[in-house]
């Protein structure tokens, strides 16, 4: 734990500073196609670490419901009138949270993040305008981080076919790895190790103590093999199907372009508990406000001739169609940009939570 935290956010920092933080007159996306599905994938991954930290944060400051309340109507909460300064509208009409509900590792990334985003969607050239859908498919994993929950519940049968026939082979190969492979290595370094220390002290040590460095170093190889199999294993099984899908050829459970659609769209409407994400989505408010007119101009040159390429652009789409994202997203722009107060994005939100004078601070 120790080593991910002095070593795990340095290495995303740097991985944000040399791909995701370049602009495009420095370094052409044309030089660094070839890291964009590297790029979707490490997205993936800290989104995947988001949803588990955006369900402790909220469990932690919800007094252990970490499911918050969908209805104006439930008992035991807070009540404030829609006359609440600027500040008590922005979060629910509740204090100010004193902490982020962004986990570290997107908190490292995210500003180089934005501005590869927003650089992509202003500049992404003619030539290389089908690689845009990657771009997009990062920004979607952003703007709904909720869905990869739903979909790793209900996977994709054919992909999870292919996948545990290529955990099967990766298996075998391992089995038939031989001593020297990945533990050896390290093993190597630490008899040499362990061999400096019982020589240099002058006396004492002699075969027994060589006997024991070795048993010790044989310990840590089948220790760091086993180690090293299961976290290759375990990721394998994990897998981002939006980068599992063939251009070429349909290798998905779904026999029809709609069902597919159905299948991303229904993750995106039935898996939001806005109670849980409604702070998310005012902290990354940027995503989800300024990209959108760059978006839309990044349209204009987007090539749509593929079912697989329309179907980010429908995602995002479908976002914007979510009443409650869309009620959040203004009432916190009314909040910033309109201190003076407008009840008008205020009754919507209530509205959506339940109705009525007041709003529960657990609600939407």
């Amino acid at each position: 734990q120790r080593f991910y935290s002095e070593y795990g956010l340095k290495f995303i920092e740097i991985i944000g500073e040399l791909w995701f933080g370049q602009s495009f007159a420095q370094r052409p996306i044309g030089d660094r196609c070839h890291t964009l599905p590297l790029m979707q994938d490490l997205v993936f991954r800290i989104m995947e670490k988001q949803i588990d930290y955006q369900h402790q944060y909220v469990a932690s400051h919800n007094g252990g419901n970490g499911n918050g309340s969908r209805s104006g109507s439930s008992g035991g909460g807070m009540h404030r009138s829609f006359d609440a300064s600027m500040r008590d509208r922005l979060f629910a009409l509740g204090a100010i949270p004193k902490s982020s509900c962004l986990c570290p590792e997107l908190r490292v990334l995210l500003r180089y993040l934005y501005f590869f985003l927003r650089e992509s969607f202003e500049h992404f050239p003619l030539d290389f305008i089908a690689h845009l859908r990657h771009v997009i498919e990062m920004w979607t994993y952003v703007l709904a981080p909720w869905t990869l929950a739903y979909k790793a519940k209900h996977v994709d049968k054919f992909l999870a076919q292919q996948k545990a026939t290529e955990r099967a082979i990766l298996e075998q190969q391992q089995q038939q790895q031989n001593a020297r492979g990945f533990g050896g290595v390290v093993v190597s370094a630490l008899r040499k190790l362990f061999s400096f220390g019982n020589t240099s002290g002058g006396g004492g040590g002699g075969l027994a103590d060589k006997s024991a460095a070795e048993s010790g170093a044989s310990a840590v190889e089948q220790s760091a093999t086993q180690q090293h199999i299961h976290l290759m294993l375990h990721s394998l099984m994990r897998w981002n199907d939006d980068r599992e899908r063939k251009l070429a050829y349909n290798n998905t459970q779904f026999s029809a372009a709609d069902k597919l659609v159905a299948y991303e769209l229904d993750a995106i409407d039935t898996s939001l508990d806005i109670s849980v994400w409604r702070q998310y989505i005012i902290e990354m408010l940027p995503f989800y406000s300024t990209l959108v007119n760059y978006f839309v101009d990044a349209l204009l040159k987007y090539d749509l001739g593929h079912p697989l390429k329309q179907l980010c652009v429908l995602k995002v789409l479908h976002v914007y169609k979510n009443e409650a994202v869309v009620a959040v997203v203004k009432q916190a722009e009314n909040a910033l940009f309109n201190p003076s107060g407008s009840s008008g994005d205020l009754s919507m939100a209530a509205n959506l939570g339940g109705g009525g004078g007041d709003v529960d601070v657990n609600n939407l």
